[in-house]
């Protein structure tokens, strides 16, 4: 089923880390597959899909991909003062330095 529920959606995905977490980023900002996240666009519509969601999210504009990445950012980066790619980069030099 194609879903367009964000939450709904994260809910399923539930991306596990900031591996995770930065693959959805890249995923959706690059509009293509990356890492466990597949992409697929279809007029102007994008179609995220993972081996962890049941439904396929489609999001269906560039408002809703701007939306899209705010509430990934909202929910998933504990330091609002950083964004998403600051935040990944923060939580790798941390992973190398244990």
């Amino acid at each position: 089923m194609t879903i367009t529920d964000f939450n709904d959606w994260f809910n399923q995905a539930d991306p596990e880390g900031h591996e995770e977490v930065y693959s959805l980023f890249r995923c959706v900002s690059d509009e293509e597959s990356f890492g466990c996240w597949e992409c697929k666009k279809n007029q102007g519509k994008l179609f995220i899909k993972s081996g962890n969601t049941e439904d396929t999210l489609m999001i269906a504009s560039p408002e809703a991909k701007a939306l899209f990445l705010s509430i990934l950012r909202d929910r998933y980066v504990t330091d609002k003062d950083l964004d998403i790619e600051g935040w990944y980069a923060f939580r790798r030099a941390m992973e190398k330095d244990d």
